[in-house]
Formats: C-alpha cells, structure tokens, sequence
C-alpha cells in the first residue's frame, strides 16, 4: 500500500515525523508553564514518544530537564539496553500485561539519547502499573491502559515516589498521561484477575 501514489507507511514509533509530532508537547509546556519542570515521566515502549519529549526540551533550552523514563517488567526494552549497555533486542519477548509497551527493541536513536540526556530508567510491576490506572481513575475520573498506569505509578505508589522524586529533589514533574482509547473498567479487573492467577 505504501508503494502506492498518495500513500507512505509511517512507523509507530521509529520515524522523524513521530517524534516531531510529540516533541510538540514540550513546546505547548513551554508556552504554559512559568517556570520549567523539574523533571518529566514518560513511559517508554519503542521510544518514539520519549524520543519526541527529548527533542523538544532541547529545542526550547530544557536541556537540564531529566526524564524518568517507566516501563513494566517484562516491557523493559530500554531498561535493558542501558543495563547491557548496547541497543539490543529484550530476551524473551513481551510478556507484560501492558502490550502497547510491546516493542522487543526501541528506537535506535531513543537507545543514543541515553547517552546524551539524563534519563533514569526504572521498571514497575504490572501490579504497580494496575493500582495506579484504579487510583487515576478514581480521582481524575479518566480510565487509562497499564501502560499510562507506569508511568503513574512513579506518583501514586510511595515506594517510587520518595525514591525518584523525593530523594532527587525533583519538583513541579509533569506527568504524561496517555492511552486510554480501549480501557474500559471490566478490562482493569480482568487484568488484575490475571495477575492474581499469576501470582
């Protein structure tokens, strides 16, 4: 189809016009907030996203700005590669609940940034992802998938909260919050059954 006139393929996460379009997200940031964040959370599945927010924190001078960058065990592709230290396919396949997260290996180019940005990297359970989803929507009234969840567990679970944070002195954070168009409330509590038969 992409070979045909008038059409293109355009990866989901591993493309320019990807990135361009969330690095849009920090220059609306930029125009709103009056003074720059202490740090940003953004979950990370090929990195396309997170790829975004870097580009556009250097476009506005918020080269300073560390991400924490959240994934779920068993989703950690980035995670990772900074452990082993090369851009490098996850071993094993997928295996967390939060598939949108399923990239087995991330962007090249999201795998360089680590090189070039502070990013701290942390991986949550699917558990911790799941509380977070329940806990968001009961006080924000919007559902959202555990991928969003991860990244939210970063706030609402004390543990995380205090260590990546609390202890790095990280105020003002923004939160990403995204993906939610298929999460309904009997998914939530078929994934928590799952993950109670899991464990």
């Amino acid at each position: 189809m992409a070979k045909e006139d008038g059409c293109a393929f355009i990866h989901p996460f591993d493309d320019p016009s990807i990135w361009d379009g969330h690095s849009t997200l920090i220059r609306e940031l930029s125009q709103d907030m009056k003074q720059k964040p202490g740090a940003i959370i953004c979950v990370v599945g090929g990195g396309g996203l997170l790829i975004g927010i870097l580009q556009g924190l250097h476009a506005v001078g918020w080269e300073d700005v560390p991400i924490i960058a959240v994934e779920t065990q068993g989703a950690h592709s980035l995670n990772n590669a900074i452990l082993q230290g090369e851009w490098i396919e996850l071993h094993g396949g997928i295996t967390s609940i939060a598939k949108s997260l399923g990239a087995r290996k991330v962007a090249e180019e999201a795998f360089a940034w680590t090189k070039k940005h502070k990013i701290i990297s942390v991986v949550v359970s699917d558990k911790e992802a799941l509380d977070a989803c329940s806990k968001f929507a009961e006080h924000q009234k919007v559902l959202v998938e555990p991928a969003c969840g991860a990244g939210l567990a970063i706030l609402y679970n004390p543990e995380h909260y205090n260590k990546y944070c609390k202890q790095l002195n990280l105020n003002n954070i923004v939160a990403v919050v995204c993906g939610g168009s298929v999460v309904t409330l009997e998914y939530l509590d078929t994934w928590k059954k799952q993950l109670e038969l899991i464990n």
